[in-house]
């Protein structure tokens, strides 16, 4: 990062350019590199990645602002600016950093995790995310047909907490992989009991998609299925405040 009078001023400049190419998920998981965006987001999450954070552009209005994230920092026009950022009006800082993202090979045993089985809006996978921390789940499992995790909405919505709890890729035979190394699947879904079992070891918690909820395999691999017990007048819950409200109900369930 180079600090100084120079500012980059065209959206054209070589490193400019190269930098952009992080808001493709293709070019994020080919460089393991990824956007934040906005001093809100940073400054939550610059306890944990502050060390680790790769450049810092910064737009000529906010360089005051700057000043108590990092010593160093690019600082370029609003156009500029705006080029690298996802959302509509930037907020005046982009940085670089690593991706969080572990191999599911990395998943240890015996921990209780969220399983995301096809969940497609940003702003609940981040909730999730976030909900998944609070309530202290051992870490999340991308399910197949889920949402990128790396995109700017998803980290928004998360904060730090995406850096933090970690996250693993899942794969097309997860759940069947998961199941047979001994994990207890627990699925949740409206045609389920409305009693959490007792779970001793390993637990994944499975939430589907928001307009089909879990898939037929999952709920085919399934050891039990498990609903929230609500008022008949409302046919269904938001897919993040059900997962939340039974990530919440399993710290009382916990038989390790």
């Amino acid at each position: 990062m180079a600090q100084g009078s120079n500012v980059i001023s065209s959206t054209q400049n070589p490193r400019i350019k190269e930098v952009r190419k992080l808001r493709q998920k293709k070019y994020r998981e080919k460089t393991g590199r990824l956007l934040l965006e906005g001093p809100v987001v940073l400054q939550e999450l610059w306890p944990v990645i502050g060390p680790s954070v790769l450049e810092l552009f910064v737009r000529e209005d906010r360089l005051e602002e700057a000043a108590a994230f990092a010593e160093e920092w690019t600082t370029v026009t609003g156009e500029v600016l705006q080029a690298l950022a996802e959302s509509e009006h930037s907020q005046g800082m982009v940085a670089v950093v690593p991706s969080f993202l572990r191999p599911l090979e990395e998943l240890p045993e015996g921990g209780r995790y969220l399983y995301t089985d096809g969940i497609q809006d940003p702003g609940n996978l981040g909730g999730m995310i976030r909900s998944a921390e609070a309530f202290s789940m051992d870490g999340l499992i991308l399910g197949p047909g889920t949402v990128d995790v790396t995109s700017g909405k998803v980290l928004r919505s998360s904060m730090a907490s995406a850096f933090r709890l970690p996250i693993y890729r899942g794969r097309e035979d997860s759940l069947e992989g998961l199941r047979a190394r001994g994990d207890f699947l627990l699925a949740l879904d409206i045609q389920g009991r409305g009693e959490l079992p007792p779970v001793e070891g390993g637990l994944i918690l499975i939430v589907g998609n928001e307009a089909r909820g879990v898939s037929e395999e999952a709920r085919a691999l399934a050891d039990e299925r498990y609903t929230i017990a609500m008022n008949p007048v409302v046919d269904s819950l938001n897919a993040n405040v059900a997962a939340s409200i039974a990530m919440f109900a399993l710290q009382g369930n916990n038989e390790r």
